[in-house]
């Protein structure tokens, strides 16, 4: 893994290049570039965005990478 997201997010397409591998991009209230990577078909987008991509977004500019996990792991 590089440290660079956008090098990873194109070596995972490059490794992972079946049209049904998605790749969805946001930037988390902290200020950091995230990415999610998900097979379309078998992933519910709906609770994906709901149950990841909203509570990372939602967070605090001074949360830490710790805070932000917990977040995602126990939703309130």
């Amino acid at each position: 893994m590089k440290t660079s997201l956008q090098e990873n997010i194109s070596a995972i397409k490059r490794k992972l290049s079946a049209e049904d591998i998605l790749v969805h991009s946001f930037t988390a209230g902290n200020g950091v570039a995230c990415a999610i990577v998900y097979a379309d078909g078998i992933v519910d987008k709906e609770l994906l965005g709901r149950l990841v991509v909203e509570p990372l977004a939602a967070h605090k500019k001074d949360s830490s990478a710790k805070e932000m996990l917990k977040a995602i792991t126990y939703p309130e």
